[in-house]
């Protein structure tokens, strides 16, 4: 599938983050909670927010920042679009994510066996997180820089060029 770098659209975290983010656990204070037993719920139910927060600040920075390079936008409304992409809308996909990987942490929360599936899904996650994050991340060079990669990568024996130029193995004949 080719990447289209030019097109307005941002990219909303998908479900690859969603068994990560139930993974992970931002622990509270002692004094955070009113009642000490609720720490654990509620770090169940605040590391997933944190976690697809934070991915998809990176790919909408990211993302922009091709506009920027461009001209098309200034870092002020980058900053508004990163901050705005944060919390998504109830309609949008990023919404989803949020929404399957809080059920899968309040999930794990209560049959704490389900964190082996867990991991191995969070491990076939972070090659779909990579691969966009890698791709956000060469939208936003700028030619010379995409070149002075290229020939670096060529230099240290490094062949990533079916990833740029778009093509993809497929088992079609």
């Amino acid at each position: 599938m080719p990447r289209h770098p030019d097109t307005p659209s941002l990219p909303r975290a998908g479900l690859e983050i969603a068994p990560l983010a139930a993974l992970v656990r931002i622990p509270f204070p002692p004094c955070a909670a009113a009642l000490p037993n609720l720490r654990l719920l509620g770090a169940s139910t605040f590391s997933p927010l944190v976690v697809c927060s934070v991915y998809q600040g990176l790919l909408t920075a990211l993302r922009t920042e091709a506009g920027v390079r461009r001209g098309d936008l200034n870092r002020r409304r980058q900053l508004h679009l990163i901050l705005t992409s944060l919390v998504p809308p109830p309609e949008a996909g990023g919404a989803r994510t949020f929404s399957i990987s809080l059920s899968l942490s309040l999930l794990r929360l209560l049959l704490p066996s389900l964190t082996l599936p867990l991991g191995v899904l969070a491990v076939l996650g972070i090659g779909g997180i990579s691969e966009r994050m890698f791709n956000a991340f060469w939208d936003g060079l700028s030619l010379p820089q995409r070149a002075e990669l290229r020939r670096r990568a060529f230099a240290a024996g490094v062949n990533f060029r079916y990833r740029l130029d778009g093509w993809e193995a497929t088992l079609e004949a």
